[in-house]
């Protein structure tokens, strides 16, 4: 990631390339993680992008057992942030690490050109 000045030197640039009226999301990363965990708007509301739609089904799927599993949605979601929650950083780390190999039936790792660049 960028500092709030290379990325202004980098916007300064695509203007004077004749590019200043193209549309950009400009993200001041530690805000953002500050309004997130304050939640001042009280928003109750996620929305989650995948890579593919083979990934979306597996989350829906991953999800959905909570909520049959669960009588009450309220607690199905408690626990799910739970089990989120449950990993230690140096396992996700050692996840990554394995090249984000899956078990079950959820099919094949994806390929590293599958894999996004800030990924990888």
């Amino acid at each position: 990631m960028a500092t709030i000045k290379e990325e202004f030197e980098s916007l300064k640039i695509r203007i004077a390339k004749g590019e200043g009226n193209e549309i950009i999301h400009v993200v001041d990363h530690a805000k953002e993680k500050q309004r997130k965990r304050t939640n001042p708007a009280k928003s109750t509301r996620v929305m989650l992008n995948c890579r593919t739609p083979e990934q979306w089904s597996e989350f829906q799927m991953a999800k959905e057992r909570y909520f049959e599993l669960i009588s009450d949605p309220h607690v199905a979601l408690d626990l799910m942030v739970r089990a989120l929650k449950a990993p230690k950083d140096e396992e996700l780390k050692a996840w990554l690490a394995a090249g984000h190999q899956q078990d079950g039936d959820a099919g094949p790792a994806p390929s590293k050109a599958d894999i996004p660049e800030w990924a990888r």
